[in-house]
């Protein structure tokens, strides 16, 4: 779209909309000229062909219809055709939002052929993007809108559906073209189905398979075969040299597992939720080493151990005493003096006058939790970081998490006199720490319970191909497009897409210590209090992390221990503490993510989309919705029992489901489908679900084909025994022959 900025003009300048660029479609371009009442067609010599069939034109009075009509009549290529239009087509006025000088409508053929009909757009459905609008209407009105504080909100809604519209109608011409925003228009359904096309293009152009036998369902070997398997096809593939797509691009995945028949789409979408789940559990990982398929790698990860193993031995001692300082420095003691208000007769002159004022403001919120240890436990919290004061003071839940632990520690010590911080001592003595950290979980939820980021750890050569192998298994399931249970943190979908990583992102990351800075920021930019909450509070540039990304005390800006955090550098201070933590602290393990999506799918397949559409793609929706289950749902009949009963029996069905749990709905889903979640529109569905109802039988239990997501009832006597039969069977998670 294009519009005239001039301002001596009273008439808006026409406003080209066109289904390709103007050179290609047109054959030739539209100008305005610098009064902004006119605009005439230059023809090229050989014009592009194009679906566009015509050039509509609407203006806001007869003045500028006349002067455009003229202008494009004396074309020569067009004028033919121009007279023909306007003999059949005259300009009629009709209602404007201005009142005056009401909107003319031109309708401008392009190609000689076209009806009267289909000049207006009046027949088939097709035609709706071959036409160009042009829209010149009176602009009087537009300073009336905006004095009557009309929203933005209701001037873009009007138009909702109109850029709706045009982004489906365009989406594969100017939506095609680099940098177009056709492709926003629409909303994610016509991004989905825009990518679903390219996916099942790219799939149909593979000759291979990729074929996953035999596998177990035990965690550690499920693991270890899937990885082993992804290394040997990418290196199969990688070593014929260049190729046109990218090395994992298979036409079909093929699962089977150990002694279960079946290895349909089903048990595919049953695998990818296996996988999942091992990945995302809390135990720590089987050894990966024969998962390695190229021999150096082999040799590099032998020769690291070694040498890891030597500087263990080296640096123990030293490792022990400063996780102990750390430990110290992190836990609650019982050996703290307590705090006292002011005014109270008891002194405070061992604490400084920062920590004085933390304090007063602490003491008042223990108080309200525990009456009777607030002076005990205030002193206790005042011996942590800095950090941790900050967070307490921002999160009332974390405050009171804290004060639980105090009066645990308080009350133990009048049953017990256990040394202090022994079990992390004998946890360090034995040497635990280098050892799990290689062996660590994949994942962990730093915020919101159910969302997770990967854990680096010590970048071994085997733990960074395993998260190599989890972009593998992302890429596979969109490639198929299937379903992965893998629910990521918004800033790991952001980086797999190539987008900048944003402080905002943190609230999705850690609200709490979102909340907690933006709090900060906001104190800061109080110029009566800002500079002596900062110095109360004494925070520099370094920052204490949880073992998860680290567990050690890190410099955000080099020197940053001795740099303090004001009013003019807190800005700073919470992008480089937001960049460290999703970033900086597991960048290797994001980067081998983002590698592996790709060893399956284009580069360039994902540029169109935002971190909520590739969450949708991926994950689908898992909370299951029953309105949209039913709409999605349809029945077939092989009982042969009156409509009345048939009926009735459904309305038992959904009666059940609806009462369900949300975890009862997803294991029905996975039951019925094979993944324990619904995908976020109908294109998701391969095919779309269905319930068969077979001849009345009260002891036998229902049955699903997951391949073709159909469900087998039995038509059972009573609503009870439905409730019950489908409630065990959902529990079922292997295949068989029934």
């Amino acid at each position: 779209m294009s519009e005239d900025s001039g301002e001596t003009s009273q008439e808006r300048a026409p406003i080209i909309v066109s289904p390709r660029r103007t050179g290609s479609s047109l054959g030739g371009g539209i100008s305005d000229h610098s009064s902004g009442s006119s605009a005439s067609y230059v023809p090229e010599s050989t014009p592009a062909r194009s679906s566009v069939k015509s050039v509509i034109v609407r203006v806001g009075s007869s003045t500028v219809a006349n002067a455009f009509k003229s202008e494009v009549a004396s074309s020569s290529s067009l004028s033919s055709s121009l007279s023909a239009t306007a003999a059949s087509t005259p300009c009629t006025p009709s209602s404007s939002l201005g009142g005056r000088g009401g909107a003319d409508l031109l309708v401008v053929p392009l190609d000689g052929r076209t009806s009267r009909g289909s000049e207006m757009g009046l027949h088939a459905p097709h035609d709706v993007s071959a036409n160009v609008t042009i829209d010149t209407t009176h602009d009087q009105m537009r300073p009336a809108l905006l004095r009557s504080g009309v929203s933005q909100d209701l001037l873009l809604g009007r138009w909702r559906l109109t850029l709706e519209l045009f982004g489906r109608v365009f989406i594969d011409d100017v939506g095609a073209e680099p940098g177009s925003i056709i492709a926003q228009l629409g909303g994610f359904p016509v991004k989905e189905a825009k990518f679903r096309r390219e996916m099942e293009k790219l799939r149909n152009c593979q000759q291979r398979d990729l074929n996953l036998t035999k596998i177990d369902r035990e965690r550690g070997q499920l693991i270890t075969q899937t990885f082993k398997e992804l290394n040997t096809q990418y290196n199969n593939y990688h070593r014929r040299g260049t190729q046109s797509s990218p090395p994992l691009a298979v036409n079909r995945v093929k699962v089977t597992f150990r002694d279960e028949p079946g290895e349909g789409s089903g048990v595919a979408r049953s695998f990818y939720t296996a996988i999942a789940e091992a990945l995302l559990s809390g135990e720590k990982l089987p050894s990966l080493e024969s998962c390695q398929v190229g021999l150096p790698v082999v040799r590099y990860s032998l020769y690291g151990q070694y040498k890891g193993r030597d500087r263990d031995r080296r640096q123990g001692a030293s490792s022990s005493r400063s996780l102990q300082r750390r430990d110290a420095r992190k836990t609650l003691s019982v050996d703290a003096r307590p705090f006292y208000m002011t005014g109270e007769g008891s002194s405070n002159e061992h604490l400084p006058s920062n920590m004085l004022q933390i304090g007063e403001a602490l003491f008042p919120k223990v108080q309200s939790l525990r009456p009777s240890l607030a002076s005990k436990i205030t002193g206790m919290l005042l011996e942590l970081t800095h950090a941790q004061l900050l967070l307490l003071s921002a999160s009332e839940d974390a405050l009171r998490q804290k004060v639980d632990e105090a009066v645990d520690l308080i009350l133990a010590q009048g049953r017990d006199h256990t040394p202090e911080y022994s079990p992390s001592h004998q946890d360090t003595d034995e040497g635990g720490e280098e050892p799990e950290d290689a062996s660590a979980p994949l994942f962990y939820q730093p915020g919101k319970r159910g969302f997770y980021s990967p854990r680096q750890g010590r970048p071994t050569p085997e733990r960074l191909n395993a998260f190599r192998n989890v972009g593998r298994l992302l890429g596979l399931c969109l490639l198929q497009n299937e379903l992965c249970p893998i629910y990521l943190n918004r800033h790991v979908l952001k980086y797999i897409l190539g987008r900048p990583i944003r402080f905002h992102d943190l609230a999705f990351f850690d609200p709490v210590m979102y909340e907690s800075l933006r709090k900060l920021v906001l104190d800061a930019e109080n110029k009566d209090t800002g500079a002596d909450v900062f110095k109360a509070l004494d925070l520099t540039f370094s920052i204490d992390v949880i073992p998860e990304e680290g567990g050690t005390n890190i410099e955000l800006i080099s020197g940053g221990r001795n740099v303090e955090v004001t009013t003019a550098n807190v800005y700073d201070y919470v992008r480089k503490y937001a960049e460290y933590r999703m970033v900086k602290s597991e960048e290797k393990a994001l980067q081998n993510i983002r590698d592996g999506v790709f060893d399956v799918i284009p580069g360039g397949s994902l540029d169109s989309l935002t971190a909520e559409d590739l969450r949708l793609l991926l994950n689908g929706v898992g909370d299951i919705n029953v309105a949209t289950l039913i709409s999605y749902t349809s029945f077939n009949d092989e009982s042969a029992e009156s409509s009345d009963r048939l009926h009735k029996f459904k309305r038992w069905l959904w009666s059940i489901v609806e009462k369900m749990t949300n975890q009862e709905k997803q294991d029905l889903v996975y039951f019925w489908t094979g993944s324990p979640a619904l995908p976020a529109s109908e294109e998701g569905f391969q095919p779309m679900p269905s319930v068969t109802i077979r001849p009345a039988d009260d002891s036998h239990l229902p049955t699903a084909n997951t391949c073709i997501s159909r469900l087998y009832i039995p038509l059972y006597s009573t609503r009870a025994i439905l409730r019950s039969k489908l409630l065990l069977a959902i529990k079922t998670k292997n295949f068989g022959f029934v």
